[in-house]
């Protein structure tokens, strides 16, 4: 990673870092993602927080379909040594991720429900935020974004679904604190032309515009 001005990110970025010092440190990953044409999507977040209650992962994953069908799990689990490995890191089995050949894969296990996601990159990775930004450098330090194709199959309700759609997925590390955060609203799309675009309100206590 490059820290001049604004940072540059490259795949090499993409696996795990060392483990900082700071209380409030923190790795994670996130992918959102959608198939029109199978009507089908998800939400899955992985976070470990090596120095919270002597190391934690946090897990959020959805999966929904137009049929009204929902998988919901948001928890934490205990880590564990095999959750840290080359090119990615986990909360087995519940979620895993790996960064290897220029593809994030996403791997969600929970009973006989199965999800197998591969997010091949629309454009280069990108650090959304200026790096003299105050406030970005507070909660979203060493952050980068990036919309993708993402394919694979769902297995859930005794169907086995193929996925063919696009998403948007981040990955950050380092120092996160979040005690004022109120939330945020995200709106991101791609076209068949291949053009992209994300849209995002992050709101704080201290914002100009305080949501609440």
């Amino acid at each position: 990673m490059n820290t001049a001005s604004h940072p540059i990110f490259t795949d090499a970025d993409e696996g795990l870092h060392p483990t900082g010092e700071s209380p409030l440190w923190q790795e994670s990953v996130l992918l959102h993602w959608y198939d029109r044409e199978q009507g089908i999507g998800g939400f899955h977040r992985l976070g470990h927080e090596a120095n919270n209650q002597g190391g934690r992962a946090a897990i959020w994953s959805f999966l929904f379909d137009r049929s009204g069908w929902q998988y919901r799990r948001c928890s934490e689990a205990p880590l564990q040594s095999t959750d840290r490995y080359p090119g990615g890191f986990s909360a087995a089995p519940a979620l895993r991720f790996r960064f290897d050949g220029g593809t994030a894969f996403w791997d969600v296990e929970d009973g006989p429900l199965r999800a197998h996601l591969a997010c091949e990159n629309l454009f280069p990775i990108v650090d959304p935020f200026p790096k003299a930004d105050e406030v970005a450098a507070k909660r979203f330090p060493n952050h980068f974004e990036v919309a993708g194709r993402v394919t694979g199959e769902v297995i859930y309700e005794g169907r086995r679904v193929a996925v063919r759609g696009f998403g948007y997925r981040d990955h950050s590390c380092g120092p996160r604190d979040l005690s004022e955060y109120i939330g945020s609203d995200f709106c991101w799309s791609a076209f068949p032309s291949g053009r992209t675009f994300v849209a995002a309100d992050i709101f704080f206590e201290t914002s100009d515009y305080n949501k609440r």
